[in-house]
């Protein structure tokens, strides 16, 4: 699998996959994977995919401690700004930034007992649903509305206007 900060881990094209998968990194479900180079850009996912998944060697993998963060809310805080202004300031490099695991162990939050970090998911949970279903029926609606002024430039539909509106003109 490869990391895209848009879609989160996706299968890698068949020409950017090695011949040899032997040091290819085992990411278990609910585990984190990110390359080193991108995590300044967002390229970072959590394993959704329900079984193991392998990805590159040159990415950095982790498992979340259960005990103490849940990965859905570590998965949450990851959009957060704050956690953007501190992979901003991470690492280290010159032109590319590179930010390994024990970069990370900088970051510094306190987080909330358990129970709530799961009431909090909830909710964040439903609102980025309910984000997905207006950004669908927005889809649908651009593409209804790309259909039909197709059929009204072409002159395939005509609209009728009634002869009151006519007068009025």
């Amino acid at each position: 699998m490869g990391v895209n900060k848009l879609h989160g881990m996706i299968p890698m094209k068949d020409h950017v996959r090695a011949a040899d998968l032997s040091r290819y990194k085992i990411v278990r479900p609910g585990a984190f994977a990110y390359n080193p180079m991108r995590l300044n850009i967002g390229s970072i996912a959590q394993n959704l995919h329900g079984r193991d998944v392998l990805v590159s060697p040159d990415y950095v993998a982790f498992e979340i401690r259960p005990d103490s963060l849940l990965p859905a809310y570590f998965d949450h805080l990851r959009r957060t700004p704050m956690w953007s202004r501190f992979v901003k300031t991470a690492g280290s490099g010159g032109v590319r930034v590179r930010i390994y695991y024990d970069d990370l162990a900088d970051f510094i939050l306190e987080l909330p007992p358990l129970d709530e970090q799961a009431r909090i998911i909830e909710v964040l949970d439903t609102g980025r649903r309910e984000i997905a279903i207006l950004e669908r029926q927005r889809d649908a609606l651009a593409k209804q509305k790309r259909g039909l002024m197709q059929k009204l430039l072409t002159g395939e539909w005509t609209v009728k206007v009634p002869e009151s509106q006519e007068a009025a003109e």
